[in-house]
């Protein structure tokens, strides 16, 4: 039998502190303790991070706008500079198209026709006063005036006038007092005279023998001057035609051939 220990408050103290030290050492002090002061800081590099990418993502964004408004620019630029082009290139062509119309106008009016206004009742009813009407100038080129041609001439004096050919080169024309018209001692009848065609007293002497190359012209209308019966004009050489009249081109509701 052992003997009784007695109660040694020295000795239970001492084993007391041995308990609690393998305690301490077994303990886990990475639960209670502070985190590294490294990890802490891992944070802020974080947000320099996400501060520097959302710096870049703006100045990204910046240059978007810059090249965006640039490209506008260059745009705004490229449609102005195309809208003057066009407006050149618009400006010539109208100009070009006038000047080519100018160029039709003048060759028709000096090579091919003559435009005018008839200005006297010489010619009615064929041809009335106000009407507008069209006389091809080469049509003696290829071939001789005719016989009861309405054709546009010129005087001595450089004025036009409109009448018909009743006499050719050497035909024999003679006006009676009483309006006969006669062509080679033949009757000369027409359905377009209007009135009586009588010579014209101090004025030409009958009967004419028509020159060679030269025609003899009355009005439709013998009641008025302008023809071959006065001697202001006699007969008119060929040089002095201008063209044969064609017909009336105006008003358009009175277009119609006159010969």
């Amino acid at each position: 039998m052992e003997p009784r220990r007695e109660y040694d408050p020295n000795v239970r103290k001492a084993e007391d502190n041995d308990i609690e030290k393998e305690r301490f050492d077994e303990f886990d002090f990475g639960e209670i303790l502070p985190d590294d002061p490294q990890e802490k800081t891992m944070p802020s590099a974080g947000n320099d991070e996400m501060q520097r990418s959302a710096a870049y993502s703006q100045r990204q964004q910046q240059d978007q706008q810059k090249k965006k408004h640039e490209a506008q620019r260059r745009l705004k630029k490229i449609r102005s500079r195309r809208t003057w082009w066009g407006i050149s290139v618009g400006i010539l062509t109208w100009i070009k198209d006038g000047l080519l119309v100018v160029l039709i106008l003048w060759l028709l009016t000096t090579y091919l026709a003559s435009f005018f206004t008839v200005d006297s009742q010489s010619m009615i009813p064929k041809m009335k006063p106000g009407e507008r009407a069209v006389a091809i100038k080469f049509s003696y080129r290829f071939q001789e005036p005719a016989r009861g041609d309405v054709i546009e001439f010129t005087d001595k004096e450089g004025k036009n006038h409109v009448s018909r050919i009743i006499g050719l080169p050497a035909d024999v024309i003679n006006i009676d007092q009483d309006g006969t018209i006669t062509v080679n001692d033949l009757t000369f009848k027409t359905t377009y005279c209007q009135g009586v065609t009588v010579p014209v007293a101090d004025q030409v002497s009958y009967p004419v023998t028509v020159p060679d190359n030269c025609y003899f012209v009355l009005n439709d209308n013998g009641q008025t001057d302008g023809d071959s019966r006065y001697a202001a004009i006699g007969e008119i050489s060929k040089g002095q035609i201008i063209g044969k009249v064609l017909g009336i081109f105006w008003p358009y509701k009175s277009v119609r051939p006159v010969n």
